[in-house]
């Protein structure tokens, strides 16, 4: 009889936790969005939006022969690169790491076809900062000066990089400790040449990309 009371003592502790896991569970993909990219024509339609860990990034072809391809994922994060045709008219991209996401056509990046999405961890996680930081990027009119306003916050240590949309760094226009204050940076972009550029802000797990193009 005892060995029964811890049988089913064991069972009813068994099935109440398989429920509490499965309930979890729904609660987590409920909580789940799909995010939809529409291609039309050379460009990617939102460019730009914010999203959780756990959602679904999805591409919709409209027409024409195009890829996204991503070209800056987070420490950890699956790349991708998939066909937008006529034959594949929809690719599915389920986020799993936040971060910043950038991504292109690599038929059309010349053109300024590209996109990103920042990605959030669930609200159970502290953030890194305590405070948000924005960014603004430019070109000065008439050159390729490149102006960086970066927004003041915590004082932290980081770096301002530009990559091409290969993934590759280009270059870093500042590393160090970035102060409360607002801070602006120029950055001489002549000696790139045309196409698309993504100038991050890179602390931690604290990243701010902006797209620009220079032709």
């Amino acid at each position: 009889m005892k060995f029964m009371y811890k049988y089913t003592a064991m069972k009813f502790f068994t099935a109440r936790l398989f429920a509490l896991i499965l309930l979890m569970s729904t609660a987590y993909h409920s909580a789940a969005e799909v995010h939809v990219i529409n291609q039309s024509g050379f460009e990617f339609s939102p460019a730009s939006f914010s999203c959780n860990v756990g959602d679904v990034i999805r591409w919709e072809w409209s027409a024409g022969s195009h890829t996204t391809t991503s070209v800056l994922v987070p420490e950890d994060a699956d790349t991708w690169n998939s066909v937008l045709t006529q034959a594949v008219q929809s690719f599915e991209y389920t986020i799993e790491v936040a971060g910043t996401y950038a991504y292109v056509c690599t038929l059309h990046a010349q053109s300024g076809m590209a996109g990103t999405f920042q990605a959030s961890a669930p609200t159970s996680i502290k953030p890194v900062l305590s405070s948000n930081r924005d960014m603004v990027v430019g070109l000065e009119m008439g050159s390729k000066i490149l102006h960086i306003n970066l927004e003041g916050g915590e004082a932290i240590n980081g770096a301002i990089k530009i990559y091409d949309f290969n993934g590759r760094v280009i270059a870093t226009v500042v590393e160090g400790n970035f102060g409360t204050t607002d801070l602006h940076y120029q950055y001489d972009c002549s000696p790139l040449g045309r196409g698309i550029y993504f100038v991050r802000f890179e602390s931690g797990s604290k990243v701010i990309t902006r797209k620009v193009m220079l032709s």
